[in-house]
């Protein structure tokens, strides 16, 4: 996992009390690692720097304040696990077009779309 120039508490943060906007993170542009952990950050919004990491095989990103993904998550063309419980979710784009995707967590969200969009992703 990233580790980068920033501390270890920047991507693995345990205090509560801030919320981080998705740029005060930083160095993602510079990134070429395969497996990237932005947990417990109470990010309300992925940084867009992400979308652009082609490579990325793992995304964990639970544990934050995400109430959306945003449809460009299916740029993560290499992406094989993708980890967003105990976020905020309400709803989630359609993961068709991302065939390499065999984990996908989302428990501890607030999901109440997801048969709609699961049901979009095997059609």
């Amino acid at each position: 996992y990233y580790q980068g120039t920033v501390s270890e508490e920047v991507f693995h943060n345990t205090n509560y009390q801030f919320i981080f906007s998705s740029r005060q993170i930083p160095h993602l542009d510079e990134f070429k690692g395969e497996k990237l952990r932005l947990r417990s950050f109470t990010l309300m919004e992925l940084p867009e720097a992400v979308f652009s990491l082609t490579q990325l095989t793992t995304l964990n990103a639970y544990n934050n304040c995400l109430e959306t993904i945003p449809p460009t998550i299916t740029q993560l063309v290499s992406l094989k696990k993708l980890q967003l419980a105990q976020n905020s979710l309400t709803c989630i784009p359609s993961f068709k077009d991302m065939p390499a995707l065999s984990l996908l967590s989302l428990s501890h969200n607030q999901l109440g779309a997801l048969f709609a969009s699961i049901a979009d992703s095997t059609a």
